[in-house]
C-alpha cells in the first residue's frame, strides 16, 4: 500500500506530541508499506514555497518551506501554496490512503484535493484545532478551559490573538539564522525574548479595543469562514480517529462529523534492556520527573508550587523539555527554583526520553489545559514509571487513581503536594503504583490497527 502521511510540522524542529507521533507512525508502516510524510518546514532560512527532501527511517519526508507568516488569520487555515505542492505530490506518489496529522499552516482544503484525486482520506484528530484556532487547545485569552466553540464567543477570544508571525519577525528570525550559520554566534533566545516583550506590549494594546478586521471582514466574519472551511474538510475525510475517548465526545458534543469515527489510542515502545522491578532501598529523595515543553499550558509551575511544599531534602526534581519558548514564563521559575533539588535540563531529542525516564520514582503531567492522550504519559508507563496527572480529559483514561499512578485537581499546587507528600512518606506505595503499572501497546500493535482502518476506508470509500 502507498500512503502518504501528513502533518503541520516535524522533528527535529519540532518535537511535540503530533509530530514525534507522525514520524514513530511512519516508520512502523514503512516496515511493510511505502511512506512517504509531508509537512511544512518553518526554518527561515529557506524561501517560502520551496522544498527540502530528506530520509527517515525507510520512508521520505518531504517538507514545504512556510516560515508561519501570518499577515491575516486566514493563511493559518488555507495555503493555495501549500494547495499546489500538494497536488504535484499526489501526482508524484499516487498514493492510496492519505492520513492527515494536522493541517495548520497547510491548507483545509487539502482533504477536498485528496477525495477528489480518488484518494481514501484519514485523519486522526490531535488535539481541538479544528474547532479552536487558539493554538487548538480549548483554552480562552484568561487561560481558562473553555466549554466549546461559539461564534461570538470565538470572535471575542481570538480578538488578540496571535495567528502567526509579522513580516518583521521572519525577517529577524532569518538574520539570526544567517548569523549563526556563518559566525556561529546563536542570537535566537536573544531574539525570541524581546519579540515576547514586544508580544506582550501589543496584547494589552488591543484589549478591549473593537475585533480586529481579518482580510477586509470581522473577526466575526472571519471564524464563520474558518467553519465553513473545516466543515467542507470534515466532508472529505473518509474516517476520523481520536486517540481518547474524551476528545471523541467533545467533537461528537460539538456535532462534528457525524459517526464516522473510532478511537484508537497511541502506540509507545518500552525502552531497550529490562529494569529491575524495584529500585534501590534506603533512605533518598523522591525522584519527581517532568518531560515536556516549559510553557503555561504544561503547567510546570504548579510542580514546581507544589514541590515547595515538599521537605528540601525529600526529592529531586528534573525538567526535561525546552525552556526557551516562552522566557518570560521559564525564567522567573528557575530564579524561584534556586537552592531547591530542582534541575531544568532544557530540550530532548525524543528518542533520549528512554535513557532517563526509568530512573524516575514518579513522572508528573500538571497540564492546564485538556490533554488528549500526552506522549509524555505514555513513555512513563512504558518505563514502568508510575504517573501523576491532572484529573481531566484524556490524561484520566491512562492514569486509574491509586493503581498506576495518582490524579489531583487540575490546576491546584496544593492537591499534588497533598500527593507527593503521601508518596514522600510511604515508598511502599510508590513500589505499588509501580506494580500495578500496564505497559501501553507497541507502536508495531498500534500500527497494525491503523493498517486496518485504511483497508476499512479503502473498501468503504
Amino acid at each position: 500500500m502507498r500512503v502518504l502521511l501528513v502533518s503541520h510540522h516535524l522533528p527535529p524542529r519540532h518535537v511535540a506530541g503530533t509530530e514525534v507521533y507522525t514520524l514513530r507512525l511512519a516508520e512502523e508502516l514503512a516496515r511493510r508499506h511505502h511512506v512517504t510524510v509531508f509537512a511544512t518546514d518553518d526554518d527561515p532560512r529557506l524561501a517560502p514555497g520551496s522544498l527540502r527532501r530528506r530520509e527517515g527511517k525507510g520512508f521520505e519526508i518531504v517538507e514545504m518551506a512556510e516560515p508561519r507568516l501570518a499577515p491575516v488569520p486566514e493563511a493559518t487555515w488555507i495555503s493555495p501554496r501549500a494547495e499546489q505542492v500538494f497536488r504535484e505530490l499526489l501526482d508524484e506518489v499516487r498514493p492510496d490512503v492519505c492520513h492527515f496529522q494536522h493541517l495548520r499552516f497547510l491548507s483545509l482544503a487539502l482533504p477536498k484535493i485528496a477525495r477528489a484525486a480518488g484518494v481514501t482520506t484519514l485523519m486522526t484528530v490531535n488535539d481541538y484545532w479544528l474547532l479552536c484556532a487558539r493554538d487548538g487547545q480549548l483554552v480562552d485569552r484568561e487561560g481558562r478551559l473553555c466549554d466549546g466553540p461559539g461564534l461570538e464567543k470565538c470572535a471575542e477570544c481570538l480578538a488578540d490573538y496571535r495567528f502567526g508571525l509579522t513580516a518583521a519577525e521572519v525577517r529577524v528570525a532569518r538574520g539570526v539564522a544567517k548569523l549563526r550559520d556563518v559566525a556561529g554566534i546563536d542570537l535566537g533566545r536573544v531574539a525570541r525574548r524581546a519579540g515576547l516583550a514586544f508580544r506582550r506590549f501589543a496584547r494589552k494594546s488591543v484589549r478591549g479595543r473593537a475585533l480586529p478586521q481579518a482580510g477586509g471582514a470581522g473577526m466575526l466574519d472571519g471564524v464563520e469562514a474558518r467553519r465553513t472551511a473545516v466543515r467542507s474538510a470534515s466532508e472529505a475525510v473518509d474516517l476520523f480517529i481520536a486517540p481518547s475517548e474524551y476528545l471523541r465526545g467533545v467533537f461528537r458534543d460539538a456535532g462534528f462529523a457525524g459517526g464516522r469515527w473510532v478511537v484508537v489510542g497511541y502506540g509507545m515502545d518500552a525502552p531497550s534492556g529490562k529494569r529491575p522491578a524495584t529500585l534501590p532501598g534506603g533512605p533518598r529523595p523522591l525522584r519527581i520527573g517532568f518531560a515536556g515543553t516549559v510553557t503555561p499550558p504544561k503547567g510546570v509551575d504548579i510542580l514546581l508550587q507544589a514541590v515547595k511544599n515538599l521537605p528540601p531534602d525529600s526529592f529531586q526534581l528534573d525538567i526535561h523539555g525546552r525552556d526557551d519558548l516562552r522566557p518570560e514564563y521559564a525564567l522567573p521559575m528557575k530564579k524561584e527554583a534556586r537552592g531547591l533539588p530542582v534541575r531544568f535540563h532544557g530540550a530532548f531529542e525524543p528518542s533520549a526520553a528512554a535513557s532517563f525516564v526509568p530512573g524516575w520514582d514518579v513522572a508528573v503531567v500538571p497540564s492546564r489545559w485538556v490533554e488528549n492522550q500526552p506522549l509524555a504519559i505514555l513513555e512513563a508507563l512504558a518505563c514502568g514509571v508510575p504517573v501523576l496527572a491532572a484529573n481531566l480529559g484524556g490524561m484520566r483514561e491512562l492514569v486509574e487513581d491509586g493503581v498506576n499512578g495518582r490524579l489531583f485537581e487540575p490546576g491546584n499546587p496544593a492537591s499534588l503536594a497533598s500527593v507527593l507528600r503521601e508518596l514522600v512518606g510511604d515508598r511502599n506505595r510508590v513500589e505499588s503504583l509501580r506494580a500495578g503499572v500496564v505497559p501501553p501497546p507497541t507502536m508495531e500493535a498500534h500500527a497494525r490497527i491503523i493498517e486496518a482502518l485504511y483497508e476499512e476506508a479503502a473498501g468503504r470509500s
